[in-house]
C-alpha cells in the first residue's frame, strides 16, 4: 500500500456502462498492462508525483485509498488557496482545511503539521512569506504565511 498511487480520473463511468467481464478481457493483455503501468509510474515518479493535464480531482470515487496524501498538497493549493500579498493564513487553518480536502478523496493524511508547513512553503515558493499574526481571530492567529488565504465557499 505504501507504493500505491491514486490516479485521479475526470470521467465517471455510470453503473449501466460498467463491463462485468472486463477483468476476463484484461487477462489476455496482462503483460502489456504491466509494461504500460510501469512506464507510467516511472514518468509519474520523474515528475515528482504530479499528474499532467489541467483538470480538477474528482473526490466522488470511493476507491481512492492512498496512504500518501502528501502528494496532493499542490492540488489542495490549486483548488483552495488565493495568493494576495496583504492576506495572512495560519498554518493551523491551512492544515485543518488540507486534512478535510484529503478526506474527500478517502485518503489518509500521513503528514503532520510541520511536514505540511515545510511542503506548503516548498510548493508556494516566493509567493508566500513565513510570519506570525496575533489577533482576536484565534483560527487565523499565530504562525502562518503572509501572501495566501483560503477561498471561501
Amino acid at each position: 500500500m505504501k507504493r500505491f498511487v491514486a490516479i485521479p480520473f475526470n470521467v465517471k463511468i455510470s453503473d449501466d456502462q460498467i463491463d462485468p467481464k472486463l477483468l476476463n478481457k484484461f487477462k489476455f493483455e496482462t503483460c502489456a498492462i504491466i509494461y504500460q503501468a510501469l512506464r507510467a509510474y516511472i514518468n509519474l515518479k520523474n515528475n515528482h508525483y504530479r499528474f499532467s493535464g489541467n483538470f480538477k480531482l474528482n473526490g466522488n470515487s470511493s476507491s481512492l485509498t492512498c496512504n500518501d496524501g502528501e502528494h496532493f498538497i499542490d492540488e489542495f493549493i490549486n483548488q483552495n488557496c488565493i495568493f494576495n500579498p496583504d492576506e495572512f493564513c495560519s498554518t493551523n487553518a491551512l492544515f485543518i482545511e488540507y486534512c478535510k480536502f484529503i478526506k474527500t478523496f478517502k485518503l489518509y493524511c500521513n503528514i503532520d503539521i510541520k511536514g505540511f508547513s515545510r511542503k506548503f512553503k516548498e510548493i508556494c515558493g516566493t509567493k508566500i512569506k513565513d510570519g506570525k499574526r496575533n489577533c482576536s481571530d484565534l483560527k487565523n492567529s499565530g504562525n502562518g504565511f503572509w501572501g495566501v488565504t483560503l477561498k471561501t465557499s
